[in-house]
């Protein structure tokens, strides 16, 4: 397995060690905490302590969010080919809008969320959520998905690998992986930090494994799926080697993501999506981006 250089780097920020775990294939907190503590947060904690206001600042980001959500489904579409009937699995579905836009499109929803959210997700949108964590579902063959989508969850899991073969099971024959994954030590944050002599803020307690791109395809392969596709985000860490310190001064993040926002939203004006697309896909490829879209299918046997 290629390493990205930074392997042998130890990170520490706030008392959170990270260290690189060559059996994992990616960093992690060192100690890992116990099961029983992280399932407690997940069930009633994390939304509430962690992510106050979460779900307004979504109403707040709707535009830029339902862009994500078209161009998942777009992609879908081109990947899966012509056919109706579609499913979808949103592993650690949060508050349900992405599932409320496919199901808006026609696509049949299923969510999987352990928070008090799953309840409120039935409720507010009328779509089947099942309170639980990813290990204790088991989906009868005729509730196979065609798409599989998991966001910013594999740095939450103690076992990403077991994860991410547990989604394997979800899919019907020739089904898609869509894995949205931040990538915390992608190229322009390293150099951002080296550059600006930051501390790691992107360590924080909830998060216990961190990736870069070569990592995330790693764990993809280990698992059984083959990528097929990859679609970057704006790459946000470019504001800090501009001067636009959102790491000391977190008020100017808003700012830093207005500004990526419009960026978008001239693009989508003037016509210009499908530019907007190819240019996050070349950004991708050069493993640049907050976050990666991974769109995978199950590798051949």
């Amino acid at each position: 397995m290629t390493m990205p250089p930074e392997n042998a780097r130890t990170w520490e920020h706030r008392g959170i060690r990270v260290l690189y775990d060559p059996a994992m294939g990616c960093w992690r907190q060192d100690p890992l905490p116990p099961r029983e503590s992280l399932q407690a947060l997940y069930r009633s904690r994390y939304f509430q302590a962690l992510k106050p206001g979460w779900d307004k600042d979504q109403d707040e980001d709707r535009e830029n969010l339902e862009r994500q959500y078209e161009d998942k489904r777009l992609n879908a579409a081109e990947l899966l080919g012509p056919g109706g009937g579609r499913r979808i699995l949103d592993v650690g579905c949060g508050n349900g809008r992405l599932l409320r836009y496919f199901a808006d499109r026609g696509w049949t929803a299923v969510g999987i969320e352990p928070s008090p959210f799953a309840p409120a997700v039935r409720e507010r949108f009328g779509i089947d959520c099942r309170q639980q964590f990813y290990e204790d579902v088991v989906l009868a063959p005729h509730e196979t998905v065609d798409l599989c989508h998991v966001g910013d969850l594999l740095e939450h899991v103690l076992d990403p690998h077991a994860l991410l073969a547990k989604c394997r099971t979800f899919l019907k024959p020739g089904g898609i992986l869509c894995l949205d994954q931040g990538l915390d030590l992608n190229p322009l944050r390293l150099a951002a930090l080296d550059h600006l002599g930051l501390s790691p803020w992107w360590i924080v307690p909830e998060h216990l494994t961190y990736w870069a791109c070569e990592n995330v395809e790693a764990a993809l392969g280990r698992a059984g799926f083959a990528v097929l596709r990859k679609e970057s985000d704006f790459p946000i860490d470019l504001f800090l080697l501009m001067g636009l310190d959102f790491v000391r001064d977190p008020a100017r993040g808003k700012e830093a993501h207005r500004m990526r926002v419009e960026f978008e939203r001239a693009l989508e004006n003037t016509g210009r999506s499908d530019l907007r697309r190819e240019l996050f896909r070349r950004l991708a490829s050069l493993s640049l981006g907050r976050s990666i879209r991974f769109y995978c299918r199950e590798s051949p046997r």
